[in-house]
């Protein structure tokens, strides 16, 4: 949202606050150069809900998106020094936080949902692990997964069922990959996702609050 009171940065660290950046592929280098690595990154899969910032609501959306964390369970950027009001890459800062301005927000708005990075351009094609993430997707696609959700449905009741089970699942799956593969549990949110437990639990304060129009960020 553009600011009538400001026309430069005055560190106030709210854009950071409201969480990571998206990546691009200008910021491709960040990652060959671990500046950016899988244990600061999670994934936005195709058909999750994401925030508009035009329509101030949430949209699914049809790409995935590769974001930096927040930190400590929150949304604060996890690079975000919050005792200094600075950013601790500054000098190696995504592209999405070196065209804001929220003061003029055009170049941001125009950066949205496109030129982003998915896994498909980090990890290499006919690896194990680009095998494994597809077969991920087959099995636990997300938009499918919040689809469920549709409590007015006939099927509510059986979908609710299979919600568990899925979660379930989902679990069993991380879990089994961590220990077969060495992965560390804080680079699962990049690989695969975050866990169908917590999208429901999101999907959950979403429709809880839809009819305020009090959107919870996702």
């Amino acid at each position: 949202m553009k600011s009538d009171n400001i026309n430069s940065c005055i560190r106030c660290g709210k854009c950071c606050l409201n969480g990571g950046p998206a990546l691009h592929h200008e910021d491709i280098g960040l990652i060959h150069k671990n500046i950016l690595h899988p244990n600061c990154l999670f994934t936005i899969r195709s058909g999750e809900l994401v925030c508009h910032p035009l329509e101030e609501g949430l949209i699914k959306t049809g790409q995935e998106l590769i974001k930096v964390k927040g930190a400590e369970d929150s949304w604060t950027c996890i690079f975000f020094d919050q005792k200094e009001v600075a950013c601790n890459i500054y000098k190696n800062r995504p592209i999405e936080c070196r065209v804001l301005k929220c003061w003029e927000p055009s170049e941001s708005i125009d950066l949205f949902m496109r030129g982003t990075l998915s896994r498909s351009d980090i990890i290499p094609d006919g690896s194990i692990l680009n095998e494994m993430i597809s077969i991920y997707e087959e099995r636990f696609p997300a938009g499918e997964f919040l689809d469920m959700f549709n409590k007015t449905s006939r099927r509510w009741e059986e979908n609710s069922i299979a919600i568990s089970k899925m979660i379930s699942i989902d679990i069993s799956f991380r879990d089994k990959f961590m220990e077969s593969f060495g992965v560390e549990e804080a680079q699962m949110e990049f690989f695969f996702g975050r866990r169908l437990k917590d999208l429901a639990e999101a999907m959950e304060r979403c429709l809880t609050k839809r009819a305020s129009k009090s959107y919870p960020t996702f």
